[in-house]
């Protein structure tokens, strides 16, 4: 009876240290989420690193800390995460609509077009890739015809994403800018 007692307890303590890790790495995720700056990005490497996390889940921590990434202005480090998310899912449009943000910021006009192309084809009702592509497009000053579509396009549509409303606004905005040009 003695020995049968002392494998429980070492099956047991040894199961513990891998509760805590994978409550750590949960811990890790959910602070990816939530939180932002330097805190938010030590928990998504920390999350990324544990090895707990697959597919869109990882794909998620990628995209979580690509954002803060961006709002640092660390755009390669950016593009790094969004890439590494975009193995992992290539099917989510948020990605290819954070991608195309920086790709316009730096100016590469046709490669972020592309990727708001690709946002709007898997989600046709992403109101903020028809909204950022068409602030692209004016900002080309030859594409108002074309802004002022994806402005109408998103104006159409239900602000489905956490952005929906703020694509609606700004689109709004940028149409009544445009009625001159």
């Amino acid at each position: 009876m003695r020995a049968l007692i002392g494998l429980v307890l070492i099956v047991v303590a040894g199961a513990y240290p891998a509760a805590v890790a994978a409550q750590g790495a949960e811990d890790d995720r959910e602070t990816c989420q939530k939180q932002s700056g330097d805190v938010a990005i030590a928990a998504c490497g920390r999350a990324i690193a544990s090895g707990k996390f697959k597919g869109k889940s990882l794909a998620v921590i990628y995209v979580n800390r690509g954002a803060e990434w961006k709002d640092k202005n660390q755009t390669d480090r950016a593009l790094a995460d969004y890439a590494a998310a975009l193995k992992l899912d290539p099917g989510q449009p948020a990605i290819y609509n954070n991608r195309a943000n920086i790709l316009g910021d730096r100016g590469d006009t046709d490669r972020a077009l592309a990727d708001y192309n690709t946002a709007i084809k898997l989600d046709p009702a992403y109101t903020a890739a028809y909204t950022n592509r068409g602030l692209l497009y004016e900002e080309k000053k030859s594409d108002y015809a074309k802004a002022r579509a994806d402005f109408e396009a998103a104006l159409k549509l239900p602000p489905k994403h956490s952005d929906g409303e703020w694509a609606q606004e700004t689109a709004r905005e940028r149409l009544e800018a445009l009625k001159d040009k």
